[in-house]
């Protein structure tokens, strides 16, 4: 995986200081037991992901359930600026559920899955 950096040179009477700007979006990877979007669900459903930013530390994830939005619950850190984001959906009617998960950085990066 590569790191977007952006430079930015800020100048001073007599001196230069040079500024990294983390442009990478954070990575989202579904972890168990999510089952596959559009999956039959009986009458409960755990979204639970792992969000990696090498350069921010994740700052929101956001779960699109049927097309409405909710926040997901962040917990602490898994390593350096890995973050694990679930919901449980519960009293769910059996029928098949779409959903996308959002995740946004603190340099305001995102990433959908």
């Amino acid at each position: 995986m590569y790191r977007n950096v952006k430079t930015v040179a800020i100048e001073f009477p007599n001196a230069y200081a040079a500024a990294a700007v983390d442009t990478t979006a954070p990575t989202i990877t579904f972890q168990n037991p999510t089952p596959a979007n559009g999956t039959r669900a009986v009458n409960y459903v755990f979204v639970n992901i792992s969000a990696n930013d090498t350069g921010s530390t994740i700052s929101v994830c956001t779960l699109e359930w049927a097309g409405v939005n909710e926040t997901m619950t962040i917990n602490g850190s898994v390593s350096g600026n890995d973050r694990f984001c679930w919901v449980n959906k519960t009293s769910l009617s059996d029928a098949n559920y779409t959903y996308r998960v959002f995740v946004n950085d603190s340099s305001s990066n995102n990433n959908t899955a």
